[in-house]
């Protein structure tokens, strides 16, 4: 996971001292790399602040049990925000909107969708084959 934003919603600004870390939280279907990123310090209240670097998940194991259907599981990328300072979490660090963005399908055999929209061409541009 990269291009991760943390929006200040509190009406106080992130510690200055102490590193607020961001991390993925393990799920049903995904388990986390160790690692964290951390949060730039003294985030004013409503202020918005880009985090570079990345966040790495890999796909649990599935042994099937029987012959059956494809798999097609439902998950959610889950992030969390943490003082180790203080070892606090932030427990409506991941709001409805976030978590909604965060849905994901996991399947085997993998299966292609169609496309929605081609983000790389502007309105009214085309492209050449060959």
């Amino acid at each position: 996971m990269t291009g991760l934003e943390v929006v200040n919603v509190g009406g106080m600004p992130t510690p200055m001292t102490s590193p607020l870390t961001l991390a993925l939280a393990q799920t049903d279907w995904l388990a986390p790399a160790d690692g964290h990123l951390v949060c730039p310090p003294g985030l004013p209240a409503d202020a918005v602040a880009r985090v570079d670097g990345e966040l790495i998940a890999t796909i649990r194991d599935h042994t099937p049990t029987e012959p059956g259907e494809p798999l097609a599981a439902s998950t959610t990328i889950v992030h969390r925000a943490e003082l180790p300072e203080v070892r606090r979490g932030f427990d409506d660090y991941q709001d409805a909107s976030a978590r909604a963005l965060g849905a994901i399908v996991i399947r085997h055999p993998v299966t292609l969708s169609a496309p929605r929209h081609l983000r790389s061409l502007a309105p009214g541009e085309a492209t050449r084959c060959g």
